[in-house]
């Protein structure tokens, strides 16, 4: 559409690191005009506006809390200590770090989640790393991938609007946790 606005995404982060860079720099490549805002200077009303939220793994989740559980945005969270506050783990408490893994099983390679990739192990670290994920995710979740480490653990997944969460956070998701960015 001619004249039309670029879509608009909200990048929290603690300080940059090269990923992030490199986060923001994909996201403005598909198009996204993005504001990058340190966590700690963050505030609900930064979603105003935007198309996607991304919370970077280096926020510190105390600063992120619940300031964006409330807003009618998709968000695409890489931080595990967040889970619980955003409703999608069901036992209440804060994600986990699974060590060592290279590859990731991909479930469902129709979901805009699997960004492409084909069903089955796929390695995505070349060098062993830390990828987050829950102890127990709510029912309403679809898992589209899982560690490939036989722990058979949630690495992706999405939230459609509408689904229960945990009550003890959130009864149901708004957009806000759920987020299919163009692959």
């Amino acid at each position: 559409v001619v004249g039309a606005l670029p879509p608009l995404a909200l990048f929290l982060h603690g300080a940059l690191t090269g990923s992030d860079i490199l986060v923001i720099s994909r996201l403005k490549s598909l198009g996204y005009d993005v504001a990058d805002v340190l966590d700690t200077a963050s505030l609900t009303s930064d979603a105003t506006g935007k198309d996607l939220i991304v919370i970077s793994s280096t926020v510190g989740s105390g600063n992120i809390g619940t300031k964006f559980t409330a807003v009618p945005v998709p968000i695409l969270n890489w931080e595990s200590a967040l889970y619980d506050e955003l409703g999608v783990e069901a036992s209440n408490v804060n994600g986990l770090v699974i060590t060592g893994q290279t590859g990731i099983d991909i479930l469902d390679a129709t979901h805009p989640l699997a960004a492409g990739l084909t069903k089955g192990v796929k390695t995505v670290l070349s060098t062993a790393g830390d990828m987050t994920s829950l102890t127990t995710i709510v029912p309403s979740a679809k898992i589209v991938a899982q560690s490939a480490d036989g722990s058979a653990l949630p690495l992706l997944f999405g939230i459609e609007k509408g689904a229960a969460l945990n009550k003890a956070r959130i009864a149901t998701a708004g957009m806000n946790t759920s987020a299919y960015p163009p692959p």
